[in-house]
Formats: C-alpha cells, structure tokens, sequence
C-alpha cells in the first residue's frame, strides 16, 4: 500500500512546479502546480496520461481544438500526442502515467 497526497506540493512559483506523488507498478502520479496565465508548451509523452483538474481552471490544447478544463474534469490521451496547456487561474492537477500494458488506455 501506498499513500499520497496531490495538494502536499502546495508551492507555486515563476515556473510551473511538477513533483512526483507516487509510482506503481502500473501508474505514476505526479501534482502540476501552475499559476494563472502560466503555460506548459506543447510535448508529448511516449505513455498514456490522464490529466484531473483538481483546483483550478485551465485550457487544455490537443489536436489543434482547445478544451476549457475545471475542477473534476478528467482528460485521457494516448501515448506520443502533442499537447499543450495554459492556466486560465491558480490550478492543481493531478497527472497519471499509465506504465503497464494492461491499462485500459493502451487497449
């Protein structure tokens, strides 16, 4: 068993703030502190994510069609999708990385 907490890292600066929450044999959890008008630039990871608002309200690009995200709002992509996203105010997230190739993204 492990435990974690999203809203630990509670720190946000000049730079969007990412910190490792806990890793699983099958995911990696990690919290995106972001402040208001704050950008992630495009890039793209090789393994499927999903991104939950957890604070917060951003504006998640993908596929050149922008998605106004809010708290509670989930987004899954597959692997190796360029995607970008920009803080419309303060805002946590929470970011999982499917690792296992049973995950039901990868099916």
């Amino acid at each position: 068993m492990k435990l974690g907490n999203i809203l630990s890292n509670n720190t946000f600066g000049d730079k969007v703030r990412l910190k490792l929450i806990m890793e699983t044999p099958f995911t990696r959890e990690i919290s995106i502190h972001i402040n208001k008008d704050q950008v992630m630039r495009e890039h793209q990871s090789r393994l499927p994510i999903t991104v939950h608002v957890v604070k917060g309200k951003i504006k998640f690009s993908v596929n050149q069609k922008d998605y106004d995200l809010a708290e509670g709002d989930l987004i899954c992509l597959d692997g190796n999708i360029p995607h970008s996203f920009l803080a419309l105010e303060k805002s946590v997230l929470r970011l999982t990385m499917s690792l296992g190739s049973d995950s039901p993204q990868s099916q």
